[in-house]
């Protein structure tokens, strides 16, 4: 899937956030870690998040983080990886599940 893509599928809005750990000054694995936090991130468990994922991310020194709204815009999904193209592809399997 492209991001082209994903945006014509959806009716709502689609967002892209690179490196939001930048934000607070704290390394990849600490906003991970963090992520759990209900004021932060709507209660997202960083535990959904494959341990392969965690680990590509910390590796690469980056967060790709891809939020959408396919049919409200209340009702949202939101995945995250090392890479855009990684994100793509795990809402690709998500779609088709």
């Amino acid at each position: 899937m492209t991001i082209d893509e994903l945006v014509a599928r959806c009716k709502c809005e689609v967002t892209v956030t690179f490196n939001p750990h930048t934000i607070g000054y704290e390394t990849v694995a600490e906003y991970l870690h963090g992520i759990c936090d209900e004021d932060r991130d709507y209660g997202q468990n960083h535990e959904n998040i494959p341990a392969e994922t965690r680990a590509a991310m910390i590796a690469a020194d980056r967060i790709v983080e891809v939020q959408w709204y396919p049919d409200t815009p209340i009702g949202f999904y939101r995945v995250y990886g090392p890479s855009l193209e990684h994100c793509l592809a795990e809402i690709d399997r998500e779609w088709e599940s």
